[in-house]
């Protein structure tokens, strides 16, 4: 348990549950491991979903691991032309 002050007022909020979080290998259904994933991000209390995609990939094993693993190499260059920052003159 914990104390959150919200717009000047205390309120006591119980801690999330400790939980487990689902390891998946690609072999199984997804549409369970996505249930199962929202399930546990709400319990955590975790909403972003740059946060939610970034824990999601901590326990992929197998197929699932080495198919996430080759779309970051893929994306790898998309995503520093994304942050860089290029003027073009004229």
């Amino acid at each position: 348990m914990y104390e959150e002050n919200v717009d000047g007022r205390d309120r006591v909020v119980a801690s999330p549950a400790k939980m487990e979080f689902p390891a998946y290998d690609g072999t199984t259904n997804a549409v369970k491991l996505l249930q199962k994933c929202d399930d546990y991000f709400t319990d955590q209390r975790i909403f972003k979903d740059d946060a939610r995609a970034r824990q999601a990939t901590f326990l992929l094993t197998g197929q699932a691991y080495h198919w996430n693993n080759n779309l970051r190499l893929l994306m790898a260059p998309v995503m520093r032309l994304q942050s860089a920052h290029i003027t073009f003159p004229g």
